[in-house]
């Protein structure tokens, strides 16, 4: 499962914003992808699975909003 990430920032010239976007820019995915590459880094991520829950909804909340505000057509995956 892919999901973006960057180990050493500073080492890289990156942040994780700049990693997902990219993601998009240098690599081609689109928004269905990033969405899942949230998902697959939630699923990746150490902690509990209560907080894995909760993230899921409410970062996935906040993307579904913010996605549903720009005026690009979406593919069904």
């Amino acid at each position: 499962r892919i999901f973006p990430n960057c180990d050493d920032p500073p080492l890289h010239h990156t942040d994780p914003g700049k990693a997902y976007i990219d993601m998009v820019e240098v690599f081609g995915y689109d928004l269905n992808d990033i969405r899942q590459f949230i998902i697959n880094s939630i699923e990746g991520a150490f902690v509990d699975e209560s907080d894995k829950k909760r993230w899921r909804i409410d970062w996935l909340k906040e993307f579904d909003s913010l996605r549903s505000k720009l005026e690009i057509p979406t593919s069904p995956q």
